[in-house]
């Protein structure tokens, strides 16, 4: 394996461990520790996603410009800090929504910052795995990245809301959970993420990747059998199989971007990419929080899930993302 390759995955899965724990970790501090409503729990996710929102964009250009590996170790280094926070506002007793607001926007922030500079990193270190062709018709390449910020915006909307906020509350309020049945189920998404990446490793002969992301977005709507008072192992495989489809849509949409972007601009490409997810993640969180408040989880789950549903289907007629194929 291509040492530079091996060391870029150790540093990524550090960092996405740290994820998986504070997935984990936000909810049980915010939901059963400081009891905060849902609108004020969309409210605290918003802090972790919305400095994307301004930062992204300049992480990208950044990026194009400086070592990212001296870049990375920094970002690395100083993420470390607001679990410190965290840390003395148990021990001390001063633990409060507002530090947890400012622990996500400092998580946030070093986000920004990584997520483009690993990105572009990865080009790099690939060995040439990433295929560097470039599309020489660039309305085919406008209608590729355009197709995609419209996609996520889909994904940021309907399903990153419900995640953050919808599937912390389904489980403490349906099912009577703490910390360990938010585990299982966080768990429970990212196996699945986990599993689908899995099966595209060993199927890389794929050549149809607008029609495989469409069909895992319109997948994406199996959340709305979430409204059903299922059993826990139920919901923990629709979970699953819910992952399942974000992955195959996480990996397809940055293959994509990856593949067509011009080598000297990738890194704000790719930030622009993320920034759409940024963007509507927190307004997806916000209104789950809202509707969740109001009018309750079921609702919640059937709104989201037509919601995305429409929106997928105007996106098939009116654009060409399900043309997009691999460059030959």
């Amino acid at each position: 394996m291509n040492k530079n390759f091996l060391y870029y995955m150790i540093g990524q899965g550090s960092w996405f461990l740290s994820q998986g724990l504070q997935m984990v970790l936000f909810p049980t501090i915010l939901v059963l520790m400081l009891n905060v409503s849902p609108a004020f729990y969309g409210l605290a996710q918003v802090s972790i996603l919305a400095p994307s929102i301004f930062l992204i964009v300049l992480g990208g250009a950044i990026a194009d410009r400086t070592d990212t590996r001296k870049l990375l170790g920094i970002i690395h280094l100083l993420a470390t800090l607001p679990l410190f926070l965290i840390l003395f506002g148990l021990n001390y007793s001063f633990l409060s929504f507002q530090i947890m607001i400012l622990y996500g926007l400092t998580t946030g922030t070093a986000q920004a910052f990584a997520l483009p500079a690993r990105d572009s990193l990865l080009n790099k270190v690939a060995n040439g795995n990433i295929q560097k062709t470039v599309i020489t018709a660039m309305l085919i390449q406008f209608i590729c990245q355009l197709s995609g910020v419209i996609a996520m915006g889909i994904v940021g909307i309907c399903y990153m809301g419900n995640n953050l906020v919808a599937l912390p509350y389904i489980t403490t309020e349906r099912y009577g959970l703490g910390s360990a049945g938010f585990a299982i189920v966080t768990s429970s998404f990212w196996a699945g993420t986990v599993f689908s990446n899995l099966v595209l490793i060993f199927n890389q002969q794929l050549k149809n990747w607008g029609k495989i992301m469409v069909f895992n977005l319109f997948f994406g709507t199996i959340l709305i059998f979430l409204v059903f008072n299922i059993p826990f192992w139920l919901f923990c495989f629709l979970v699953f199989a819910w992952g399942s489809g974000a992955g195959v849509v996480i990996s397809m949409s940055r293959t994509i971007t990856q593949t067509f972007a011009r080598e000297t601009h990738r890194g704000r490409i790719l930030s622009i990419y993320s920034l759409a997810i940024f963007s509507f993640g927190p307004l997806g969180a916000l209104i789950c929080g809202f509707i969740i408040e109001n009018f309750g989880i079921a609702n919640n789950v059937i709104i989201s899930s037509l919601t995305a549903m429409t929106a997928l289907s105007v996106l098939v007629l009116k654009t060409d993302i399900y043309k997009i194929k691999a460059p030959k």
